[in-house]
């Protein structure tokens, strides 16, 4: 069961249970927030479900390359003349 990375942007916080990773080990549930980005199984009928409802949205593997922050841009004084 291979994990994806995924922006959950549903309109309200959900709940996900996830198979334990171990036999014997408890499930694991995971509250998701819109915003926020999630390591889940792909092949998990909730995941599927919350992908066709379009609530989350796959994540690339390559992180997005950094941006250069704006400059700030100075407003020019102006003089009104009488």
């Amino acid at each position: 069961m291979a994990n994806k990375t995924y922006l959950y942007q549903g309109p309200v916080a959900t709940g996900i249970t996830l198979p334990p990773k171990k036999e014997g080990d408890t499930p694991d549930e995971k509250l998701m927030h819109p915003g926020k980005t999630y390591s889940l199984p792909e092949d998990n009928e909730r995941v599927k479900t919350l992908l066709a409802k379009e609530y989350l949205v796959e994540q690339s593997a390559d992180p997005a390359p950094a941006q250069e922050p704006a400059k700030a841009v100075k407003a020019k004084e102006t003089s009104s003349a009488s």
